[in-house]
């Protein structure tokens, strides 16, 4: 339908954007084509989004970790609970970089925003904070709270958040 053929649109302006080495242009595309794609739930276009976002962000550090991990699970089935393989945490400094990088890209500035400072007093409006968190969930592999803003409203108490959750 109709939100089917706007998700796709979104997704080719974002592939664009990112080809003419417009980053911030790129992700904005990218979040809005990921939240329709996901309402039509059309995972091809969601993988094409999320791979736009990716390349601009950066990929997560852990996949390879967190797959290895479920491989070993697999394999060890009759593993016992006393041996279970400890969750793996994620990288501070990069959970740090990667929340940065995507709030500049989501409020489109090079600027830099201090880690205290509250980010809806930054530029960010609801529509952006909405796009930032499941930009967040897609690149961080995580599920951050709706009301995120408001509960973690500066990008220091994200980073916390998402480490604090990390470890389980």
């Amino acid at each position: 339908g109709d939100v089917q053929e706007q998700a796709h649109c979104l997704v080719i302006l974002a592939e664009i954007s990112f080809q003419d080495k417009k980053n911030e242009q790129a992700v904005d595309f990218g979040n809005r084509a990921l939240l329709l794609a996901r309402e039509v739930n059309d995972y091809t276009l969601e993988e094409r989004a999320a791979t736009v976002i990716n390349e601009v962000v950066g990929k997560p550090k852990q996949t390879q970790a967190v797959q290895q991990l479920e491989y070993q699970e697999e394999a060890m089935p009759t593993q016992s609970v006393a041996q279970e393989v400890s969750k793996p945490t994620v990288d501070p400094v990069w959970v740090k970089e990667t929340v940065n990088k995507m709030v500049l890209a989501s409020l489109a500035t090079d600027e830099e925003i201090h880690e205290d400072s509250p980010l809806m007093e930054t530029g960010m409006d609801s529509l952006t904070s909405v796009s930032f968190r499941n930009s967040l969930n897609q690149v961080l592999g995580t599920n951050l709270p709706a009301a995120l803003m408001f509960d973690y409203p500066s990008q220091r108490a994200i980073v916390d958040h998402v480490i604090e959750n990390s470890r389980g």
